[in-house]
């Protein structure tokens, strides 16, 4: 049996019944866990759990329904602060990814779980928005020099900002992708068709059909794919909900050829059909084919994407994985910026950061010697 098949069901079919042996049902969850997906794997088994199958497989996956209903509230609540923030200033704010589908209650949103939130806000608001995050109580992490004026200068967002009390952390972002990438969607075309967030003043999320796009841009064009499943489901997941019929496929398609972002909905259709069996309609994906590679990096990736949508998780991992796994890295930095840029900022990235991080743990280990002294 392939452990991972459970998990793979549970996200193209929620409502399947799930029997297994105690084993089996453990290693669901610690790769359910891994790839950050138990909640959503407790939506996907809802009442559907063979009475035979392990208790204790029950219990965690009950105990990540409470989590997920938690973060649901705070989210929720969160969002309103703000929003308080940016209202004064009398700036929109489009919340993005997870917690756009958590407050816009769609299902995506639901045993959804984050680390942050994500914000859009028009460009020219950014040094208002940060301001007034401060006087709320947000502010910016503490990151390196270098990490500061990538922020500032190459990227599509500013630091993050992180409340003081709460440690609620905030990403402001003035558009889907860094200035420096090959593909220049227009970040107010986005802003233009935000659609309002009921019960909430000047407070809005994407339309579906980008938050679809922002969704496969964000997964296709990071380097990181620890969550790269979860992800993947997210664009299953709003696919299912919104693409209901043949205009509202070939809406997308137009909308991304709009925004300049054919390759990334290439990719997010090709993967969410080949792994997660999304209904995809064939001369749908014909019409984005114009926005993949050539045959031979195309079976590359293929391989590459096949490594990186596994769970991080021992059970899944090969001794190839991370091979697939660092070309992707550089795959996506190579997509980000240009040659010039690239090779300074990987070499920074790996062996800078890593002397820094080492020497950072060497004083603390000095410093904790001494205190004991």
């Amino acid at each position: 049996m392939n452990l991972l098949t459970p998990l793979l069901i549970a996200a193209r079919k929620p409502g399947f019944h799930y029997d297994a042996s105690a084993l089996e049902a453990a290693t669901l969850i610690r790769q359910a866990r891994a790839a950050d997906l138990l909640a959503h794997l407790e939506v996907a088994l809802h009442n559907r759990i063979d009475p035979k199958v392990s208790p204790r497989f029950q219990m965690h996956v009950e105990a990540a329904r409470i989590l997920a209903e938690k973060q649901r509230q705070n989210v929720n609540w969160e969002v309103e602060q703000i929003a308080k923030a940016t209202r004064r200033i009398g700036v929109p704010m489009v919340l993005l990814k997870g917690s756009a589908y958590i407050a816009r209650n769609i299902r995506a949103g639901r045993g959804r779980l984050l680390s942050d939130i994500d914000i859009l806000v028009p460009q020219g608001a950014i040094d208002d928005v940060e301001n007034s995050m401060k006087k709320s109580g947000y502010f910016p992490k503490e990151v390196s020099d270098y990490d500061r004026r990538y922020y500032r200068e190459w990227s599509h967002e500013i630091p993050p900002v992180v409340h003081f009390n709460r440690h609620t952390t905030v990403d402001i972002h003035h558009s889907i992708l860094p200035p420096t990438t090959r593909l220049k969607p227009d970040a107010r075309l986005l802003l233009a068709e935000a659609e309002p967030l009921p019960g909430h003043e000047d407070v809005y999320t994407l339309s579906p059909r980008d938050m679809i796009l922002h969704s496969a841009c964000h997964l296709f064009h990071e380097g990181e794919l620890q969550h790269g499943l979860r992800d993947l489901v997210d664009i299953h997941t709003l696919l299912s909900e919104f693409m209901t019929d043949q205009a509202a496929w070939e809406g997308l398609v137009t909308r991304a050829r709009q925004l300049d972002l054919m390759p990334p909905l290439y990719y997010a259709l090709r993967y969410a059909s080949r792994i997660l069996e999304t209904p995809v309609p064939p001369h749908i994906l014909k019409a984005v084919q114009a926005g993949g590679p050539g045959c031979l990096m195309g079976k590359m990736q293929d391989w590459c994407f096949g490594e990186a949508f596994q769970p991080d998780h021992p059970t899944c991992r090969t001794w190839h994985s991370g091979l697939a796994r660092l070309l992707l890295y550089i795959r996506a930095h190579y997509l980000r910026m240009p040659l010039a840029m690239l090779g300074p900022h990987l070499a920074y990235k790996a062996l800078v950061v890593p002397y820094r991080e080492r020497k950072r743990e060497e004083d603390r280990l000095r410093r904790q010697q001494q205190l004991q002294g």
